[in-house]
């Protein structure tokens, strides 16, 4: 199948679509479909652990959980309750989500917990 949307775009045009059209139920459906293109973006983060390359299909799978979590965020943000789509994010790892610089996003949140702790103690 050839793609005219890069990666990126594709998952956009797809939340767009999940939120703005009540009549697409079919998110799964079209999840599965795609998911290889879309998982591209994230892909290159779990092909290595510890500076060794992985070659079976854990980078694979951890790319599409990283993947559902981004769509998760993405549709969160725009203000769709994700209750109401049939995309499994109660299957997300949240503890093998990489962010940009390679770092577990469970230890970004805390570090933005201890900012926020901070910022209200000195507001007070």
């Amino acid at each position: 199948m050839v793609y005219i949307l890069t990666p990126p775009e594709f998952i956009s045009a797809f939340v767009i679509y999940i939120c703005h059209d009540p009549e697409f139920k079919a998110h799964n459906k079209i999840f599965e479909k795609h998911k290889h293109h879309m998982r591209q973006i994230f892909l290159q983060r779990y092909i290595y652990t510890n500076n060794i390359r992985v070659h079976d299909s854990i980078p694979i799978l951890r790319a599409e959980n990283h993947l559902l979590y981004e769509i998760m965020v993405r549709l969160s943000a725009n203000g769709y309750n994700i209750l109401k789509s049939n995309l499994p994010f109660d299957t997300i790892n949240y503890g093998q989500i990489r962010d940009n610089d390679n770092n577990n996003i469970e230890d970004d949140l805390r570090l933005l917990e201890n900012y926020l702790t901070i910022a209200k103690e000195e507001q007070n």
